[in-house]
Order: structure tokens, then sequence, then C-alpha cells
């Protein structure tokens, strides 16, 4: 330091506070403490009060509750849990079961060309419409049985919770300006009866690729296992159906009337008919069959692992 602020300095060196010093740093960090404590007990307050005003407000905007969110469900395949009644002038002919989705499909009593059918889908899932995930959100329709439902925009379909987060859909084609007021009466001959399906076969384990994704029924299976059933296989993309059928002259989903196969060979010392996609053996009735959407590994050793019975 330099002579000049020796003598600066000076005065200061014997100079004291007239009056102790009064604060006390002890307190002064306590209380800066219980500042910041409050600060943020304050922000957590206006944190929580802000999201319940977000989730009071946020559905009074839509117009609607928010669901309950449910676990993706799962079907049995061996397990239908729907039965469907004739009503609207239409009566089930056939029955799908599925991991995800059971379909059953309706044609009218008098033979006309209208056709309805009714999706029910596991919990949790739901299908697309025009390339769009469908959501209940639409216009509201009478409830189906006491449970709530919905319009489908744009199709002749009426969607209703058929059980809690789980959604079913009745739809009628063809049939104009009628098409919703039939579909509605379709949905409300719906009922929850869930019941084991029975097959009037046996296979042993399938082999590669083959991957059983459904069963399909004629609908009546049940009081009748002779009409038939039909496992629903998938073969790397392609859809393969193998089981009994009696009838031979009706398409096995839609009761239409169909052209009978012809034999053109023998499998096994049997009479059958063997196509590029499909083969049919003949005895003993019902008839083994084993059908496919195309190409598929080997149909005719599928077909003879089949045992009637």
């Amino acid at each position: 330091m330099t002579e000049d602020g020796h003598r600066l300095l000076a005065a200061l060196r014997d100079a004291a506070p007239e009056t102790p010093s009064t604060v006390d740093v002890g307190r002064a960090v306590r209380v800066g403490r219980r500042r910041r404590r409050t600060r943020q007990l304050t922000g957590v307050v206006v944190v929580a009060a802000v999201t319940a005003i977000v989730a009071a407000v946020i559905p009074a905007l839509v117009g609607r509750p928010l669901p309950p969110a449910h676990p993706l469900g799962e079907f049995d395949l061996m397990r239908q849990e729907l039965s469907v009644g004739s009503a609207g002038g239409f009566t089930p002919v056939s029955y799908e079961t599925g991991r995800y989705v059971q379909r059953v499909l309706l044609v009218p009593v008098d033979e006309s060309a209208p056709r309805a059918s009714v999706s029910a889908y596991a919990t949790g899932r739901l299908p697309d419409f025009e390339g769009a995930r469908w959501e209940p959100d639409g216009a509201q329709a009478p409830d189906v049985n006491d449970h709530r439902a919905y319009w489908v925009s744009g199709r002749d379909a009426v969607a209703w919770e058929w059980a809690p987060g789980a959604w079913a859909f009745a739809e009628v084609t063809g049939a104009g300006e009628d098409g919703r007021r039939l579909a509605h009466r379709v949905a409300q001959s719906v009922a929850r009866h869930p019941g084991r399906v029975t097959l009037p076969f046996a296979v042993p384990d399938l082999p590669a690729p083959y991957r059983l994704v459904g069963v399909r029924t004629p609908y009546g299976t049940s009081s009748d296992p002779a009409a038939g059933a039909l496992l629903v296989l998938d073969a790397g993309g392609t859809r393969v159906r193998l089981g009994v059928r009696r009838h031979l002259d009706r398409d096995f989903v839609t009761g239409d009337r169909r052209s009978t196969p012809v034999a053109n060979t023998d499998v096994g010392g049997r009479a059958a008919a063997v196509r590029d996609n499909s083969v049919t053996i003949f005895d003993p009735s019902p008839a083994v069959v084993a059908e496919a959407d195309g190409p598929a590994p080997d149909l005719v050793a599928l077909a003879t692992s089949v045992r009637p019975g």
C-alpha cells in the first residue's frame, strides 16, 4: 500500500460503532430457510390447484367425462362371449371368435340383399374406420339394454359399452334410410351369454407356420355339433380354415348357396376334391375341409390331420 493510502485509512483505525450491532447471523439464516420452505410449499399448492382446475375444466369443454383407463383385454379363442337373437328382420348365421374381437354375421330371413353384423371387442380394444381409430365421442344414441350407446359417424351402425371399457358394434348395410333403426334393433337382441365352443373333431398339434387365431361356427353349433366347425388359422399372413362341414352346398359364413365341390382324386383311399387353395375329403360325413385365402403349405397333409368325431 502506498504512503497516501496509509494516511487515508489512519482515521478509520480507531473508529468503532457508537452502538453494538443488533444483527443476529444465526437468526437471519433461520428466517431465510423458513421463507424458502414457504415459497416451495406455495409452489406445490399452486401446481395442485392448477391440475385440479384442468381436470375439472377439460371434460366440461369437450362436453363429456373422461373415460376411465382400462387394461387391454383378450378373449379366449374357445369361448363365445355373446348370444345374438333374431331382430329387425335378420337372423344370425355364423359366429367367429378371435383374440381381440368376436363377430356374428346375420342375414335377412326373407333372403333379401341387406346384411347385418355384430362385432364385440375386448376391453380397451377399438376398431379403425376409414383409417381412423373410433372413439366413444359421436352423437349419442338411445341406450342399448341400459348401456350407453353412440351412433358411428358415416355408417349405419351403433356402438355400445357391452362391458366396462369394452365396446360392441351392430351394423347394417344395404338397408337405405332404415339402416340405423335396424342396427339399433339388432343391438338390442345381443346379450352377454358366454359359453364354450363345441368342436366335432380333433386336430393334433398344428405344424409350422400354422397358428390358431379363431374358431368359426354356424350359428347353433352348440345344439347341433354335426353341422360343423372350422378352426381359423394364420399361415404367415394367409388365412386358412380347417375342420368339418356337413352342408357343402352352402357358404359356411353367409349361408348363401354355392357349388358343391366335385371329387377329382383320392386322399388316403377316400374320395376328395383337391384344388389350388382347398381340399375337401368327403368320407366320412361330415366332410373334412381345408380352405385358404391364398397359397398355403401342404393343405392335403393339414386336412388329413383332422379326426372327426
